[in-house]
């Protein structure tokens, strides 16, 4: 039986639907790697505050279980050391660190010592790490590991030092992330300062890439006229799947590819751009043009 993925019920009274992990230009390999999961409609999917379509955080926790769940069904062994007693789903073994939110700690240097152990007891080929402290312990206990052939990533959300940070963050944590630099094989940045800064004074055989995370697109927030809002319009840059199947000549099928190709290409600029969309040709558009809007 179908269930929700998040709140496990069944669909009754708000239909399941179908939502790829990876949405946009990586729709399809959602689709491969069967990362396409079932969602309450409404509650979990569109709209209820939690919802993946809503909430950042649902949506990153999906992000991970369809990571892990894509790796492993690749052959991949996906351990994961993290602080703290909460239980991390869909991993192959969890391991619980000593060390704490504060680097300022002992625990710091104790939990360095337990994941070098690790490390030389498991001979992983690649350390992914994250958040400050976190990063701070997995490099500096994955030197030797390194010298064997273990690759260190490090996902650096944001930096602690940037234009405008107080001066005692530049004095503690930009020291810091320039040495440990050279114990990182590949960093991730999330913002365009960081990149840029990691470029100009990190080490030049580091690999530095940016994933574009952090900043709104203001063209998906555009705000309706109040006094076209009730125009009776369905608009295609926002409809759902029910919605769009209330024009004429849109069933099923029609409307999931406009909801891929919107995924996909992002909004129509025009209600003409709707054409582009597999399946909807002239006779389609004669037949909804009065009934749609962007």
């Amino acid at each position: 039986m179908r269930k929700c993925i998040l709140c496990g019920r069944n669909g009754n009274g708000d239909p399941l639907e179908r939502h790829h992990i990876f949405g946009g230009a990586f729709r399809k390999k959602s689709e491969k790697y069967g990362l396409v999961v079932d969602l309450c409609g409404d509650r979990c999917h569109r709209n209820g505050k939690n919802a993946a379509h809503v909430n950042p955080e649902t949506a990153a926790k999906l992000h991970r279980y369809g990571q892990r769940k894509a790796m492993r069904e690749q052959g991949w062994t996906v351990d994961v050391a993290a602080s703290g007693e909460e239980t991390v789903p869909h991993c192959d073994k969890q391991i619980h660190g000593v060390w704490k939110r504060s680097p300022f700690t002992l625990d710091t240097l104790r939990g360095v010592r337990q994941l070098h152990r690790i490390l030389e007891q498991e001979q992983y080929d690649i350390v992914y790490c994250h958040t400050p402290v976190g990063a701070l312990v997995a490099r500096l206990a994955a030197r030797k590991a390194r010298a064997k052939g273990t690759k260190v990533v490090y996902f650096a959300h944001g930096f602690h030092f940037f234009t405008g940070a107080p001066l005692i963050n530049w004095l503690l944590f930009y020291p810091v992330e320039k040495l440990l630099a050279r114990c990182t094989d590949l960093l991730i940045t999330l913002n365009d300062e960081d990149y840029q800064r990691a470029r100009r004074v990190f080490p030049r055989k580091l690999r530095i890439e940016q994933v574009p995370g952090v900043g709104v697109d203001f063209a998906r927030l555009q705000v309706e006229d109040p006094q076209q809002a009730d125009d009776g319009l369905i608009n295609i840059n926002t409809a759902s799947p029910d919605e769009l199947k209330k024009l004429p000549g849109i069933g099923d099928i029609k409307a999931e590819a406009i909801i891929a190709y919107r995924e996909e290409a992002g909004r129509f600029d025009s209600i003409e751009d709707i054409m582009n969309v597999s399946g909807i040709k002239d006779s389609s558009y004669e037949q909804i043009k009065d009934y749609i809007k962007v």
